[in-house]
């Protein structure tokens, strides 16, 4: 295992549009950096618990989940804190189809040398923002966002069409110009998706970056002795 050969571990935040492509380079980085152990937090595993009349909201899609206020931020960055000092942590499970977390389940994450959390509000807290050693950015078109939500949605979380669209218009679009687009200019990486694929261009550069900085942050007796 390469657990503490350096300081800390490397805290990666993935942000971007809802299906803007953020999960997928999230896995195209784990699969691509195999001589890293990663761990993977998705910030939907932090949505509050739901009052009843909150919840009678989220199944008639009048609640917002888009909003900053939707996420437990203060339970998020607990987590984080536990990892980066080399402490798994319990995160908390949540079913979309009955909007609510698992009361009885968590998921244990493992505190490894790169840690990546992936949400769409996740620079919108500065707390959290300043957490990061390395802030990337999904860029995708709105049309092509939508068109993907409208499949996952369906397929995967149970959702009707109408709803989908509805939804989008009153909460996703607006949250978007809100708390979305507008941190961008905290990336240290813009990551385009054209839609069919992610830039590999792009992909390649930032996978080098991160393996640079991950060299240098090897404690020195981690490092491969020097010949010179």
């Amino acid at each position: 295992m390469l657990r503490h050969n350096q300081d800390k571990p490397f805290l990666i935040g993935v942000c971007g549009g809802s299906a803007s492509g953020k999960t997928t380079v999230c896995e195209i980085l784990k699969n691509t950096l195999t001589t890293e152990e990663i761990s993977i937090i998705s910030c939907d595993s932090f949505y509050k618990v739901l009052n009843p009349v909150q919840k009678k909201q989220a199944y008639e899609s009048a609640y917002d989940f888009d909003s900053p206020n939707a996420i437990d931020f203060d339970t998020m960055k607990d987590a984080v804190r536990q990892l980066m000092i080399w402490e798994d942590a319990q995160v908390p499970c949540y079913d979309f189809a009955t909007h609510s977390r698992l009361a009885d389940k968590t998921e244990l994450v493992p505190s490894r040398n790169v840690i990546i959390l992936e949400g769409i509000l996740i620079f919108s807290d500065k707390e959290l923002r300043d957490m990061f050693d390395l802030r990337i950015f999904v860029d995708c078109d709105a049309d092509i966002r939508l068109a993907r939500r409208m499949r996952r949605d369906i397929a995967e979380r149970g959702r009707e069409p109408t709803g989908v669209i509805d939804m989008y218009m009153r909460f996703v679009k607006p949250s978007y110009e809100s708390w979305v687009e507008p941190y961008r200019r905290h990336a240290d990486v813009v990551i385009p998706n054209m839609g069919s694929e992610i830039s590999r261009p792009a992909m390649e550069m930032l996978v080098h970056h991160i393996r640079l900085q991950l060299k240098n942050r090897q404690s020195p007796m981690s490092r491969t002795p020097s010949h010179d």
